[in-house]
């Protein structure tokens, strides 16, 4: 027998839910709990840069090694990891996974598809505003129907966000635009190569990787720009986690705590799918 999960459970998550609420709430204490243990250990109070109830139950703070290793030993904090970083991958190609055979349902199982009223998030290096890839108005003639609603967007887009700028324009196909990346400082030594960064620019690419990947994943069919989407008639949700370097093997470098961030935020922003496009090194997973 196969069992299938219930039809409720393949939705979107939404934390309104009288169990999620209770759940995040729960989650919320216990992490004032920790918080105020680091506090007396530490004699400091600690500053959390990212809180996570999601992808896992902690926070990322700035910590010196002596600090760290008193955190470690209260029982009230389980674990205590320092912050990695991954490198940005390649781009892949839309005929290589077979796209194509989807949208025209020639493949087997196909239904016909070009990601019609999905959401996709893209972890990357922000996002291009001024793309074709991502324009509301593309050239096959496509109307988008905003899922928000008419003029409602997600993350710095929105008017009522703090950090939120006129010249980040979101659209009825970008509806999002969320940067976690900004003042976070990368020094480490990846693959045996030093690497450090910096940037403060928002959610708009400085890069190039975050809206090619995104382009990859669900930019609109435009010749000028030279890549169609894997599901181009697909929203994006465009978060910047990830800080340009100048390596020889890759152009930016993405700390786990701004990943792990932005999948959080991905996650309650109700996003049908995430592009990843960060390689691991000799992590794979």
């Amino acid at each position: 027998m196969r069992a299938t999960a219930p039809s409720a459970a393949r939705g979107r998550f939404d934390s309104a839910t009288p169990a999620a609420s209770a759940y995040l709430a729960y989650l919320t204490d216990r992490q004032s709990v920790a918080l105020a243990a680091i506090h007396s250990a530490i004699d400091e109070a600690p500053m959390p840069i990212f809180t996570y109830r999601l992808t896992r139950n902690g926070f990322a703070l700035k910590l010196n090694p002596e600090q760290a290793r008193k955190i470690a030993l209260l029982p009230e904090v389980s674990r205590v990891e320092a912050d990695g970083v991954d490198l940005l991958a390649t781009l892949e190609t839309v005929p290589q996974i077979r796209a194509p055979q989807v949208w025209n349902a020639s493949g087997p199982g196909a239904i016909g598809t070009r990601g019609e009223g999905q959401i996709i998030g893209v972890i990357d290096t922000g996002i291009n505003f001024d793309s074709p890839a991502f324009s509301a108005a593309p050239s096959d003639g496509f109307t988008y129907t905003n899922p928000l609603g008419a003029g409602n967007y997600r993350g710095w887009c929105a008017p009522a966000h703090p950090q939120f700028n006129p010249r980040y324009r979101c659209n009825a196909k970008l509806i999002g635009a969320w940067d976690f990346a900004d003042g976070i400082t990368i020094s480490a030594i990846v693959n045996g190569q030093p690497v450090s960064g910096l940037e403060r620019d928002g959610p708009v690419d400085d890069n190039g990787h975050g809206s090619g990947t995104a382009a990859v994943a669900g930019g609109n069919f435009e010749p000028v720009v030279g890549i169609t989407g894997v599901a181009p008639r697909a929203h994006v949700i465009a978060y910047d986690a990830c800080i340009s370097i100048s390596l020889s093997n890759s152009s930016g470098a993405c700390p786990a705590s701004t990943q792990l961030a932005a999948i959080e935020q991905a996650i309650l922003d109700g996003v049908d799918v995430i592009n990843f496009s960060i390689g691991g090194g000799q992590r794979p997973w």
